[in-house]
């Protein structure tokens, strides 16, 4: 897969024809999965010359709601890793901006997806609302069809129990610490990635170090609490348990991530570690004294570890 910043770059890639999609697709979850795939198929059955995804670069929301933190289900690393898999020939991730925001939905249609991308089939969800004022829509993208000659298809919503799987569904979850219920509607653990950075040295004053890791502002960190985990560095893998929280039997402070990775040994300020959420095991609390925090790691670490042995 290449991956293009603009529209214009991507135009002069796309040959005579394309299948293509559009939208955040934040997270990469099973509804996106759906469209995704269907995208992927196209070519076979129509003869498309390219196979494509537009999303857009930053997320809409952290544009039109200034201030939002604590946010996204994927960074642009993480969602170009993932859309990856799916044996697209390009993502085009669009530069967002409120002048790009103001851009009328049938003008969109008229001259990007059927004028520079030459779109022969457009699949999109359902739900689909794009353009000023969130005025595009399936309905429109059909009369549009239409008349510039390209196909819709529209995937119908992805469920679980009984509920519409989203992106939005799925950072509820995430916020409430529900990272296996969020996993299974992503089809994988939740992830998050981040820099190993000096913290206080309690952990090793315990005989327990941990690394602190620092993320970016907008990636969405689950809810405070104990989990089992996983953590990918330099290549290598090793179980292990994050604290989320502001460690309250030491005076509390300011949210952190710390994990403590259970067969690693060796430097890692400095690392770039990626956590994969597996499990909560209980919620953040104070104890009355060092020893008695060190006796609960360490029964956290007991069953961190048969749960990943699962």
């Amino acid at each position: 897969m290449k991956f293009i910043n603009d529209l214009d770059g991507l135009s002069g890639e796309i040959g005579t024809a394309s299948a293509l999609t559009l939208g955040c697709f934040d997270g990469i979850h099973l509804g996106h999965r759906a469209i995704l795939e269907r995208v992927a198929a196209a070519p076979a059955r129509e003869g498309c010359a390219a196979r494509v995804v537009v999303t857009f670069e930053p997320h809409p929301a952290l544009v039109l709601e200034k201030g939002r933190k604590n946010f996204l289900l994927t960074t642009r690393e993480e969602k170009e890793a993932l859309l990856s898999g799916y044996g697209l020939d390009f993502a085009c991730f669009v530069p967002f901006t409120v002048e790009f925001a103001r851009t009328p939905a049938a003008e969109f249609i008229e001259t990007t997806l059927a004028g520079r991308l030459k779109a022969r089939r457009v699949v999109v969800g359902a739900d689909i609302r794009f353009g000023h004022r969130r005025e595009g829509s399936v309905p429109l993208l059909e009369e549009a069809g239409r008349r510039f000659g390209f196909e819709v298809e529209v995937v119908e919503r992805v469920e679980a129990e009984g509920e519409a799987v989203s992106s939005t569904r799925i950072r509820a979850l995430l916020e409430g610490g529900e990272v296996e219920a969020a996993a299974g509607l992503l089809g994988r653990d939740y992830v998050v990635t981040g820099e190993v950075v000096r913290g206080a040295g309690l952990g090793a004053r315990l005989g327990i170090p941990t690394a602190n890791i620092m993320t970016g502002p907008f990636k969405l960190i689950p809810g405070s609490g104990v989990y089992a985990v996983r953590a990918g560095i330099e290549g290598g893998g090793s179980p292990g348990v994050m604290n989320i929280g502001v460690r309250p039997t030491v005076g509390g402070g300011e949210t952190t991530l710390e994990v403590h990775l259970m067969d690693f040994r060796g430097e890692i300020y400095g690392k770039r570690v990626t956590v994969s959420f597996v499990k909560r095991l209980r919620d953040e609390k104070k104890f009355p004294s060092l020893e008695k925090l060190k006796r609960q790691i360490t029964r956290d670490m007991g069953i961190a570890e048969k749960i990943l042995r699962r």
